[in-house]
């Protein structure tokens, strides 16, 4: 979760940011659900 964090702190403010949060929700709402 944290390198989800730093890979968007490092992209240039903008969409890529909202879609980079938005897939690593999406990451860990799955890795929650299969443990």
């Amino acid at each position: 979760m944290g390198m989800v964090i730093s890979g968007a702190i490092d992209l240039p403010s903008g969409p890529s940011i909202v879609l980079v949060q938005l897939f690593g929700f999406l990451v860990v709402a799955l890795w929650c659900r299969q443990s």
